[in-house]
């Protein structure tokens, strides 16, 4: 891929060192001064004046001029012209003196000179006139072309025959004929033309499903007879002719009869229908059968039968009518319940749905064909139970294992074969009482379910939180009883395990009582219960009367005992605040303690400096070491480096692959950029956050931002903080600039 350029190279008059100039096969789009090396004709080329001109490659001075020899003719035979150092030589046809055109070297007067540039002799003799002969036409017989032709209508070339039979033809007689397929007039004989024709037509024989046959010659004519007298066969024929098509049909309009309709009667003739005729002979009172698709009009007359008869004959309508109505059509519908009902004949049989409020509805029937009614279970046609749910009798339908209907009491069917709700299961009351489950097993496992008698066996004595009070006046101040009191007021009936916590910052004697002393945080649970304004003080148990940290003494003597208590030698207490002071390591304490701090000489923990760490009570100096460590002169990117973290206030170790990236973003800058000819682009690599000023140690790199190919344009670095681009020519495209501080 070629390096781009966008501004011109000034080489200072020093020496382009083996270049090479771009080879194309053909002249490309070119401006003034742009050279190429042609491949196709070997040409240095420029581009000069709106035209590609050849370099001539020449040492000598070029042509100067061209002198040509006329001879003796008149005029020049040749043109020249040149067009820079081309010399371009024109041959001429002209006309002067005794020669006509441009006469090459080496003929003669008896020569001419053939297409393939041969002197070829010029045959001699001269032609002095044409003479057509028989059949023969010449058109400009006097030159220069003559036009010879055969003129086939010349008296005496051609005899014409007078007719078909006045010359005998035989097979050795020649005719003539133009060959289409191979061009030109041919000859050819009649035994030729014979035999491409085949055997000759020599008639055809008619023959009929009776008399003789008859040979049928060229020129006959074969007539169809269908003039036939009455009654013999094929009277109703005719015959049409057209287009040397005979059609043959049926015409019962030549007959006599105007009777439309032909049959055949018992002679096997064809003769028109009429009467009482029968179709296949046979006399009248005889039947015959009709076959199927045969349609009786009205002017056909059945015979009317005997009451009963179950012949085969066609009877009149009075006679199905009559058989219709002697005839008793009934029959009987029976149900379950109620009387049977007979259905005669005009009767409708009705089917009907029960009604909704049936005793036992649910039913509806559905007229599904002419002869088809469908019965449906139709629960909406069921009323509503809405109360009187009797557990003992009210069924619900079920069908028992897919294979029969049966009826089944809610009361039998067991509670863990219904699913899992998928809500709150709430138990309520029913006319306002309140129903639970009951008897419920002690339970086993976690999520089981437990009786009240259980928990609260389970739970009695057992400290419950109730609430804070006031340990001056005895008030409780939080929980479910806040505003009545322990004591001093109307007191609260208690449980065993009732726990109560001396809120707020008020101290007091618990009942009144000062043997019960209480500050803020003390607690007090009751050990016996009591009902409403029955508790006494003795009813509870005071975790803790204000009793204190500690104080400090000598020995346990000496102090005020508290929760605990500390030795006023080493330890001093100010209202609950214990600090520790003067305390000998090894003497006044036990188990491990620092005696030493040393250097570490564990490869991954060098590095760290200890001084002054000689024993037990002396103050040990720790620094980082790193001066004699051994240098690392090449760091992979997993390797980390210690650093403060500003943010969070610590200290982090970060990998040499981050902070090679930080230290990239605050040594370099990008942007992009559209550069016009001859317009300088400035910009400024400083200003934003984490981009210093890089100062004129930079290094610039620009690529076209759409192909990513390597462009040069100027550059120049106008301040610490600036550099400007300039090309000498557009960029087709947005140039991406890269620009990289060059740390010293």
């Amino acid at each position: 891929m070629a390096l781009n350029y966008y501004t011109s190279i000034d080489l200072n008059q020093n020496q382009l060192i083996q270049p090479r100039i771009e080879n194309l096969a053909s002249d490309p789009s070119g401006v003034e001064g742009q050279i190429y090396f042609n491949t196709a004709n070997n040409k240095l080329k420029v581009y000069a004046g709106g035209a590609w001109a050849t370099i001539d490659t020449d040492t000598d001075t070029g042509i100067t001029g061209v002198t040509l020899a006329t001879g003796t003719s008149t005029g020049a035979p040749l043109a020249e012209s040149i067009t820079g150092r081309e010399l371009t030589l024109t041959s001429n046809a002209y006309a002067g003196g005794a020669n006509i055109g441009y006469v090459p070297a080496g003929g003669s007067a008896a020569q001419y000179l053939d297409g393939a540039g041969n002197w070829v002799a010029i045959p001699t003799g001269d032609i002095t006139g044409l003479t057509a002969g028989v059949g023969i036409t010449i058109t400009n017989a006097g030159g220069p072309v003559p036009t010879v032709a055969v003129d086939y209508s010349a008296t005496g070339l051609i005899d014409d025959a007078t007719s078909g039979t006045s010359v005998t033809l035989l097979d050795a007689d020649t005719f003539l004929f133009g060959d289409t397929s191979g061009g030109g007039v041919k000859k050819g004989t009649l035994s030729q033309i014979k035999t491409y024709i085949g055997t000759p037509y020599s008639g055809w024989i008619s023959r009929a499903d009776s008399g003789s046959d008859d040979t049928i010659q060229s020129g006959d004519v074969l007539d169809f007879e269908t003039a036939l007298t009455a009654p013999s066969n094929n009277t109703y024929f005719e015959t049409v002719q057209s287009a040397n098509k005979v059609t043959f049909q049926l015409n019962v309009t030549t007959n006599t009869n105007a009777n439309t309709i032909v049959g055949r009667d018992a002679s096997g003739n064809i003769v028109a229908v009429g009467g009482t005729m029968n179709l296949t002979g046979g006399t009248s009172g005889s039947r015959k059968t009709i076959g199927q698709f045969y349609t009786l009009n009205d002017g056909v007359i059945a015979t009317t039968q005997a009451s009963g008869n179950d012949t085969t004959l066609v009877a009149t309508t009075a006679f199905v009518q009559q058989e219709i109505t002697a005839q008793t059509i009934a029959f009987t519908v029976a149900g379950a319940t109620g009387s049977d009902q007979t259905i005669s004949n005009g009767n409708t049989l009705t089917l009907t749905n029960p009604a909704v409020t049936a005793a036992k509805g649910g039913i509806s029937t559905v007229g599904v064909n002419t002869d088809q009614v469908r019965f449906d279970l139709n629960l909406g046609g069921l009323t509503t139970l809405s109360t009187g749910y009797d557990s003992s009798t009210d069924y619900l339908i079920i069908s028992d294992g897919g294979t029969a209907n049966k009826k089944i009491l809610p009361a039998n069917i067991p509670l863990n074969d219904w699913g899992i709700p998928d809500g709150s299961v709430a138990m309520g009351t029913n006319g306002g009482t309140l129903y639970n489950i009951i008897d419920l097993k002690d339970p086993v496992n976690l999520q089981d379910a437990a009786t009240k008698n259980y928990v609260d066996t389970v739970v009695t004595g057992l400290l419950e939180f109730k609430g804070g009070f006031n340990a001056s006046t005895g008030e409780i101040t939080s929980g479910s009883n806040s505003g009545s009191y322990l004591w001093g007021g109307t007191r609260v009936a208690i449980a065993v395990g009732d726990l109560y916590i001396a809120a707020g910052s008020t101290s007091g004697n618990f009942f009144g009582n000062s043997a019960y002393p209480l500050t803020p945080g003390d607690s007090v649970y009751a050990v016996t219960a009591a009902a409403a304004n029955q508790s006494v003080v003795t009813d509870f148990a005071v975790a803790q009367s204000d009793t204190d940290l500690a104080t400090a003494g000598a020995n346990a003597g000496a102090a005020t005992i508290g929760i605990s208590s500390y030795d006023s030698a080493n330890f001093s207490v100010n209202t609950g605040f214990v600090s520790i002071s003067n305390v000998t390591l090894g003497t006044e304490t036990t188990g491990n303690y620092t005696a030493t701090v040393t250097e570490s000489a564990v490869n991954n923990r060098l590095g760290i400096d200890v001084s002054g760490a000689t024993g037990e009570g002396q103050a040990a100096v720790v620094g980082l070491d790193i001066v004699g460590q051994t240098a690392l002169t090449a760091a992979a990117a997993d390797d980390a480096l210690l650093i403060y973290d500003k943010a969070n206030t610590t200290n982090k170790k970060i990998d040499v692959s981050a902070l090679a990236g930080k230290l990239q973003d605050t040594n370099s800058f990008a942007t992009t950029v559209t550069l016009a000819a001859g317009v300088a682009q400035a910009i400024t690599h400083s200003g934003t956050t984490g981009v210093p000023a890089f100062g004129y140690d930079v290094m610039v790199q620009c690529y076209d931002a759409t192909s990513y190919e390597t462009i040069i344009v100027n550059v120049d670095r106008t301040s610490t903080t600036q550099i400007t681009l300039t090309a000498d020519t557009a960029p087709p495209n947005d140039v991406r600039v890269l620009v990289q501080n060059i740390v010293a």
